[in-house]
């Protein structure tokens, strides 16, 4: 990614004392843990414009370890840090640990068949593992990258909960709320986001775990020897998307290839109200589990090749 700058050190991890995002934009938010916590991460591009569309990325959680991954697949980038959490005698304290990126190919295939090979970035001021004690609750905040092009950063904003819990504030603001810089302009359908945070999932009528939630346009979970399965409002035909099933309310519904998916998440999945359609493309090479937000510009480079 030409004039980006990666910033990891210690000094870029702040407990509460972080920026407004008021003139920021979510780019996406997901969460992983295990049945003793959960890690909830929002990534904000700050300011919001220009606006930055092509970053997509989740998290890919191997036991105690989560890989936070971004990848930018119009520049052949990706960047991120791996995360540990630790619950400490005290259940509303946790021990976080940051380090570099130690994600390895077969792990960032879980987010892109490309990934692997892409650039990989560098990070000039990471000092080896940064290590956090927080209340549950309280917000770190990690500064990703810096675009010198425009100044722009993009900054993670992460809270350790217990599980089954949502956090109340990311950042400055409460959970989710975000204000939008620019001018206003007609909604269209592609704007519109879903919000997968599963409870309870079954794949062919068993039940299954993910290991964790991810929220943006077209939202992904992977699971071991079923694939992955990438979810839109909107038909998407020239990306292989297919009409599946449908979302009511808080439940998702689909039949493709042959597979039967329910799913149950922890609140409204789609905005508005009443049914609608949903679109699934699913890759069944995917081999190991994961979560995340996929760019219709990851995808179409990777059926490209």
């Amino acid at each position: 990614m030409n004039g980006s700058k990666m910033l990891f050190s210690i000094l870029a991890i702040l407990v509460m004392n972080v920026p407004s995002f008021a003139q920021g934009r979510r780019l996406m938010t997901n969460s992983g843990g295990d049945n003793t916590y959960s890690l909830f991460f929002e990534t904000v591009v700050e300011p919001a414009e220009p606006e930055i569309k092509q970053i997509g990325g989740g998290v890919i959680v191997k036991g105690k370890q989560i890989h936070v991954v971004m990848i930018d697949a119009e520049n052949r980038g990706y960047f991120g840090y791996d995360v540990t959490t630790e619950v400490l005698p005290d259940p509303n304290m946790y021990r976080i640990t940051f380090g570099e990126l130690t994600a390895d190919a077969d792990a960032l295939r879980v987010l892109s068949d490309d990934a692997p090979s892409y650039k990989r970035l560098a990070t000039p001021d990471w000092g080896g593992p940064a290590v956090r004690t927080i209340r549950r609750g309280e917000v770190l905040a990690l500064t990703l990258l810096v675009k010198n092009r425009t100044g722009q950063k993009i900054v993670d904003y992460l809270t350790a909960v217990k599980p089954g819990e949502q956090p109340r504030q990311l950042g400055p603001l409460p959970f989710n709320r975000v204000q939008e810089e620019g001018m206003p302009r007609d909604f269209h359908a592609d704007d519109a986001w879903l919000d997968v945070r599963p409870e309870s999932i079954t794949v062919d009528g068993n039940s299954v775990r993910t290991p964790g939630s991810a929220s943006g346009a077209l939202p992904f979970f992977s699971i071991p020897n079923q694939g992955r399965f990438i979810l839109s409002l909107t038909p998407q035909p020239a990306l292989g998307f297919r009409k599946a099933g449908e979302i009511r309310g808080s439940t998702i519904n689909f039949t493709i290839n042959g597979h039967s998916v329910s799913l149950v998440s922890s609140g409204r999945i789609a905005p508005g109200h009443g049914p609608f359609n949903l679109y699934v493309l699913h890759q069944p090479d995917w081999a190991r589990g994961g979560v995340g937000v996929v760019s219709p510009n990851q995808l179409s480079r990777q059926q490209a090749r």
